[in-house]
């Protein structure tokens, strides 16, 4: 399995114009690049990464690209957004390394609006089983939906 096509990510995701969405281990960007093109100016993405190499390569890559709306920050699982102020949170690829899984979950829960989807890629890092397991802890989120030949499941905040 490959990684997962930004344009893919947007489109099962229905990002559009004006959302806020955090990329949690987002690395030098992959995806926060073209979903900061997708949100424009009304909207932004929160590149959050705990390697401050990779998220000056990410500053690189929106001035570059000339997009204007990304924000850098600099952090774990500890991450405190203002509350209710995000629409997704993309965890791709990242699950695994997190140490407090549970603190993670209750912080994305606190930052999502109502509605709002926690989206996970666990990149063979889990099965679909313990991915459900993991994230049902806490009981935060419920599976929304999912889309197995891409293994990307995508959750919605409990009220």
């Amino acid at each position: 399995m490959e990684k997962l096509l930004p344009e893919k990510v947007i489109e099962r995701l229905k990002i559009s114009k004006g959302m806020k969405i955090l990329d949690f281990g987002c690395g030098s960007g992959r995806y926060t690049v073209p979903i900061a093109k997708t949100v424009g100016n009304l909207g932004k993405v929160y590149g959050l990464d705990k390697d401050i190499d990779k998220l000056q390569r990410l500053q690189k890559k929106a001035e570059k690209e000339k997009v204007t709306n990304v924000k850098i920050v600099l952090g774990n699982e500890n991450v405190n957004l203002d509350r209710a102020s995000i629409d997704i949170v993309l965890l791709f690829d990242v699950l695994h390394h997190v140490k407090d899984k549970k603190k993670l979950l209750k912080n994305l829960y606190n930052m999502l609006k109502s509605k709002g989807v926690l989206s996970i890629f666990p990149h063979y890092h889990f099965s679909k089983e313990e991915l459900l397991k993991t994230v049902s802890q806490g009981g935060f989120f419920v599976l929304k939906d999912e889309y197995p030949d891409e293994a990307l499941y995508n959750f919605e905040k409990k009220e």
